[in-house]
């Protein structure tokens, strides 16, 4: 009883504080259904939860190289924010702040500030093909923060930490790119720049996974492609399910 009460109230709460001051029907809706998630149906994605933030100064300290990931630019994502997922959510990702970006389309007047996002509560991007997740900072050597999932499977999974750092030279200023790789195991998440790294965590297995590596060309990790990583964690994966 308490629950259909308290429901009742979020839901007439935000019509009530609606900044839209508009009527909506209650056709359709349940007292088993997410007011919220019903509310943010109603008045639009742009105008809900995607919202939720602080407003952001970007700035540019190089002239000639930039702090995102990608081209640099705004573009179209799709985000898991506080427990509901938004398609076609113009984002940018600042890799020096480890910060994701977004626009106010619920309010003409801001269109041109960017908001940025409760890092805690964005379990995930994605741009693509390319998926961002976060991860809590943990005791088995991860600080917290957004990492490219390369590859998620039962046994091992594969990510990618990207960064960018401003150096100094020649009284020029310029971004330089960083990563870390991070293999998750039953074990924690270990460092790993090499296949040496997984042979270090599956000794037992040390000549099996050399084979798969040899066959997926895959030696360090920040001078193979993406895709190739991924093809071998998904055969490794496989090697260590039949154990």
């Amino acid at each position: 009883m308490f629950k259909i009460k308290l429901t009742v109230t979020i839901l007439f709460s935000l019509i009530l504080f609606s900044k839209l001051n508009a009527q909506y029907t209650l056709n359709g809706f349940s007292l088993g259904d997410s007011a919220i998630v019903w509310y943010d149906d109603k008045i639009g994605q742009f105008g809900s939860e995607v919202n939720t933030g602080s407003y952001h100064q970007l700035e540019r300290k190089s002239s000639e190289t930039h702090a995102y990931w990608n081209s640099g630019s705004w573009q179209t994502a799709t985000i898991n924010y506080r427990n509901e997922i938004f398609k076609d959510v113009p984002i940018i990702y600042d890799l020096e702040k480890d910060l994701v970006l977004t626009i106010n389309r619920s309010n003409p007047e801001f269109a041109t500030q960017p908001i940025r996002l409760i890092r805690q509560q964005l379990d995930w991007f994605q741009v693509g093909e390319t998926r961002f997740v976060y991860l809590p900072e943990s005791t088995s050597n991860l600080e917290g923060g957004f990492f490219k999932l390369i590859y998620l499977g039962e046994h091992i999974s594969f990510y990618e930490k990207m960064s960018k750092t401003l150096e100094f030279e020649n009284r020029k200023s310029n971004y330089e790119d960083l990563s870390q790789f991070y293999i998750h195991t039953d074990k924690g998440f270990s460092k790993g720049a090499s296949v040496s790294a997984v042979i270090k965590i599956y000794k037992e297995r040390k000549s099996e996974i050399k084979a798969l590596a040899r066959l997926n060309r895959v030696t360090r990790f920040q001078k193979t492609p993406t895709s190739w990583i991924s093809e071998f964690a998904k055969e490794l994966n496989q090697l260590l399910s039949e154990s």
